[in-house]
């Protein structure tokens, strides 16, 4: 999308199988930080939405999912 933020469009409304992909995610990051010991540890925020297009718009569906991110981006820098 721009910058370090990518995007990546799945063919399921299956939140079950959203989250655990994000589990992989977050595992791989765990996994990475403890092996590597990196000076800056790497996080990964990341924030998704589901899309319908008979209730809502891609455009709105990709902010939706953008403001999420950005949520879970200050708590990290917080610790709250």
């Amino acid at each position: 999308i721009g910058g370090d933020e990518f995007a990546a469009i799945l063919n399921t409304v299956d939140t079950k199988l959203v989250e655990q992909a994000l589990e992989k995610l977050e595992q791989a990051e765990k996994a990475y930080n403890q092996a590597e010991s990196p000076p800056v540890p790497l996080q990964i925020a990341y924030g998704y939405a589901l899309y319908f297009p008979q209730n809502t718009s891609l455009e709105t569906t990709e902010t939706m999912a953008d403001q999420r991110m950005y949520t879970m981006k200050r708590m990290m820098k917080t610790g709250k």
